[in-house]
């Protein structure tokens, strides 16, 4: 009797690619100009004036703050306006919730919104 043939097949072989040779100065020359790009894209969007608040970092380049969202202001604890307490109150409710606006760079679309959710109703 011949001798059984096997039923398996070997792996085809493949051939590793050769490791492409990369040019160093090509490429610190491409990092540094794709780095200027993106460095004057952002001081030219920074100091375009378009209402988000920068902040600068000591004579180093600005930094862009995030905008206040209603957990931030939240945080700060804003007075609740009850709707009692006459002038006085009222007054004091002003100048704590535009306090908290500026310290928290809150958007003036959003200033509304948020004032009004601190209103309380009446006992």
């Amino acid at each position: 009797m011949p001798p059984r043939r096997s039923t398996r097949r070997d792996p085809p072989v493949t051939a590793t690619p050769p490791t492409p040779q990369i040019d160093t100065a090509a490429l610190n020359v491409a990092v540094a100009a794709a780095v200027a790009i993106a460095m004057a894209q952002y001081h030219s969007t920074s100091a375009s004036g378009d209402g988000t608040p920068v902040h600068s970092n000591h004579g180093e380049a600005p930094v862009r703050l995030r905008e206040c969202s209603y957990k931030d202001f939240t945080n700060c604890k804003p007075l609740s306006f009850k709707g009692t307490g006459g002038v006085i109150a009222l007054s004091q409710w002003f100048e704590k919730t535009e306090s908290i606006f500026e310290i928290c760079s809150c958007p003036e679309g959003s200033k509304v919104k948020f004032a009004a959710c601190t209103f309380e109703a009446k006992p």
